[in-house]
């Protein structure tokens, strides 16, 4: 195992990424998450001599009853699958939003139609989605581990699993420690950071 990173703030995100890289490495990191579709970024990390377990988090749009969006998510997430498997990186960490409008039953639905399809192709080409469960003011779909169980009972491929982050249950008042071992073998890669509630 190596401890990775990315640039996952507005102030990291303000440095060159080869500028980036080379920090991180001094500072010992062996692995990064690489923006998903980037190829200069890929180069760069692997020139450094550093690993790639997976991409930093992939945004489609938010889950609709429209079926042109869903074409779109389908389209969009098969073809950053195939960006990922022919380049050998194995996961694609993934934030998927909610239709606000319908409940979240009809959201579950709505997993279904979409991710299929995408389930099916990500086992094709061996690559996981690991779902974070970021919150985003509650407009995000993998945020609880009630609805990771809905998620993958409506869609039990494999492919499809999570990027575990306990500091946004921590944050919540959430158990953080028993979801990592209901979901020990869905948990395909994870974020740490320090956490503090400040009262």
């Amino acid at each position: 195992m190596k401890l990775g990173c990315f640039q996952s703030n507005r102030g990291l995100r303000e440095m060159g990424y080869a500028d980036f890289v080379a920090q991180a490495t001094q500072l010992g990191y062996g692995a990064f998450d690489v923006p998903p579709n980037n190829d200069a970024a890929v180069e760069i990390v692997r020139a450094q001599g550093g690993a790639i377990h997976a991409t930093s988090a992939m945004v489609p749009p938010n889950l609709s009853r429209d079926e042109i969006t869903q074409a779109e998510i389908v389209d969009a997430v098969k073809t950053t699958i195939d960006w990922a498997a022919d380049r050998k990186i194995g996961v694609i960490t993934h934030l998927i939003g909610r239709d606000m409008a319908v409940s979240v039953d009809e959201n579950i639905a709505l997993f279904k139609r979409v991710y299929t399809p995408i389930a099916t192709h990500a086992e094709s080409r061996n690559v996981k989605l690991a779902f974070e469960n970021w919150p985003r003011n509650n407009t995000m779909l993998a945020m609880t581990p009630e609805l990771w169980d809905a998620m993958f009972t409506a869609v039990p491929s494999p492919a499809l699993g999570l990027c575990y982050d306990p500091s946004h249950f921590y944050w919540q008042g959430i158990d953080w420690m028993q979801p990592m071992w209901d979901f020990r073998d869905r948990t395909y890669h994870a974020h740490a950071k320090d956490t503090e509630l400040i009262a």
